[in-house]
């Protein structure tokens, strides 16, 4: 009885779990059983894993709890690690992710609980903290990521309540809902969905 950490369905139909110990577990779309690769586990920096998200190339991004970032790719079966320790092109400034999505430029957003927000430009290969607006708040404890259909990017922290980042000034700013009495700048924001005509659902 694995803990599950969290579930994607990737392009191709096939259901993508990561789990907290026992690594990536694969339900095959054709037969619905699930299928774990001990070969594949062996080669992802670790089995206590935390997110997984499929890119635009249909590449698997995986985030792990203390052991940095893998990325699988499904068509050719490459693996690559990424972490705090990892030479250039390789490094990421915290081995913690928590969160993972993607802009409609192809940029990585990386969110930790310990290291904040980064982003990861694959053309280039290179990787850029991402800084808050407010100076007390800094390396944000990011629980989630959501890149909405109006081109937002939103990031769900762990008791800093809902944040949005600003693309011009490349900053992270508070959001303040004036349409609620409901004050959550100080929640833990665990998820965060857009449903079909706009709205925002938010796991707090």
């Amino acid at each position: 009885h694995p803990y599950v950490s969290s579930i994607i369905e990737s392009s191709s139909g096939d259901i993508w779990i990561t789990t907290s110990g026992f690594g990536l577990i694969k339900i095959d779309k054709n037969t619905g059983r699930p299928r774990y690769s001990t070969t594949l586990n062996k080669r992802l920096c670790s089995l206590y894993l935390q997110s997984i998200y499929e890119d635009s190339d249909g590449i698997l991004w995986i985030g792990s709890d203390n052991k940095g970032l893998s990325t699988f790719n499904p068509a050719t079966d490459e693996v690559r690690t990424y972490s705090e320790t990892g030479h250039s092109g390789y490094f990421i400034p915290s081995n913690d992710i928590s969160s993972i999505c993607e802009d409609d430029f192809g940029n990585i957003y990386l969110g930790s609980i310990k290291g904040g927000l980064s982003c990861f430009n694959k053309k280039a290969g290179t990787i850029v903290q991402i800084l808050s607006s407010n100076p007390n708040e800094k390396n944000l404890p990011v629980k989630s990521l959501l890149f909405d259909s109006k081109k937002r990017l939103w990031i769900g922290t762990d008791g800093f309540g809902l944040k949005q980042f600003n693309f011009q000034t490349k900053l992270i700013e508070s959001y303040a809902s004036g349409s609620t009495s409901f004050d959550f700048s100080k929640s833990k924001v665990h998820s965060i969905i857009e449903d079909n005509i706009g709205n925002l659902w938010l796991g707090i």
